[in-house]
């Protein structure tokens, strides 16, 4: 019968970590990105609005006869 040699295949870990750290960048990417953008879009819209709005007319006093 013939003799079969079974070596253990080294793995290493750091596939692991970058797989991890790509995974981490593209979910920040497409979620943690949108939280950002519509405070700045809020912020820009009420800064255009700085103006106030008009006082009302001058009314006589309604006690002076």
């Amino acid at each position: 019968m013939a003799e079969l040699h079974v070596q253990k295949k080294d793995t290493s870990i750091w596939p692991w970590i970058i797989g991890l750290l790509i995974l981490v960048a593209a979910l920040w990417f497409a979620f943690g990105r949108n939280d950002n953008v519509n405070n700045g879009l809020a912020a820009t819209a009420d800064s255009t609005y700085t103006t106030p709005a008009p006082a009302a007319p001058n009314a006589p006093n309604p006690s002076t006869p």
